[in-house]
């Protein structure tokens, strides 16, 4: 009899198979290819703050953050990020393109939770009431006009 070959060995080098209770396997080969790319490095400082490749963020999730920031740069979304405190491996990002798209918000009950980063536009406030009202008094003309423009009581040239 001779001798029997796996799933694996039989299939096409980098390919993906199945294993005998139908979950997907990825071969040895592949696996290695991943790692061939060397992590981007971050230091933790602080519980706001991370710096890696010259760049240095703030947030509730600096980490996310920086991987944020690192896309904007340029750096290939696949990277992986190694994020330390004070010398110790404190995060690995599997890669900056997967934590570039998170970030922590609290949930209803006010525990944080990794969700979508959403990019929002740029709201406009509407101006403050004094501007609103300085621009009204600007616009009266007539001596009528001015005097509705006066506070109540304001009587002039006379001094209270």
């Amino acid at each position: 009899m001779g001798p029997i070959e796996s799933p694996g060995a039989v299939a096409a080098p980098g390919a993906s198979v199945n294993d005998q209770l139908g979950r997907q396997v990825t071969p040895e080969t592949k696996r290695q290819q991943n790692l061939t790319q060397v992590p981007i490095v971050a230091t933790l400082v602080g519980a706001n703050r991370c710096s890696g490749e010259g760049i240095t963020v703030r947030g509730h999730a600096p980490v996310l953050d920086l991987c944020h920031a690192l896309i904007r740069v340029g750096h290939d979304p696949k990277l992986a990020l190694n994020a330390f405190r004070s010398g110790v491996l404190a995060l690995v990002v599997r890669s900056i393109g997967e934590g570039a798209r998170l970030t922590v918000a609290d949930d209803r009950h006010g525990t944080p939770r990794l969700r979508r980063r959403q990019e929002r536009r740029q709201r406009y406030a509407a101006g403050s009431p004094v501007t609103q009202i300085a621009n009204r008094r600007e616009v009266a003309t007539s001596a009528s006009d001015s005097a509705l423009a006066r506070p109540p009581g304001f009587q002039q040239g006379i001094a209270s």
